[in-house]
């Protein structure tokens, strides 16, 4: 699956269609990465940016697919609104 890193410091895989939403519209695109899991994406986009090793967190399944992904996006039903 694609991940994408953009100027505002963003990093999401491409079907995350509501990470993608919260993206600064004048941010531009400067990586992207393609990885069979968020650890993988998580560990290469650290090396790209120079970081310590990424530590993967011990509650993600390790894999995923494009489709598991919209289906986790859509009956999320977006970003957690926070406001009071």
């Amino acid at each position: 699956m694609l991940h994408q890193a953009w100027s505002d410091g963003s990093f999401f895989p491409v079907v995350n269609q509501s990470a993608r939403a919260l993206v600064s519209p004048d941010a531009m695109l400067v990586w992207s990465v393609e990885a069979s899991s968020w650890d993988e994406a998580m560990a290469r986009y650290h090396e790209w940016r120079g970081w310590a090793p990424y530590l993967p967190m011990n509650d993600d399944s390790g894999s995923y697919t494009a489709a598991e992904e919209s289906l986790s996006s859509a009956m999320s039903g977006g970003p957690p609104n926070f406001a009071p």
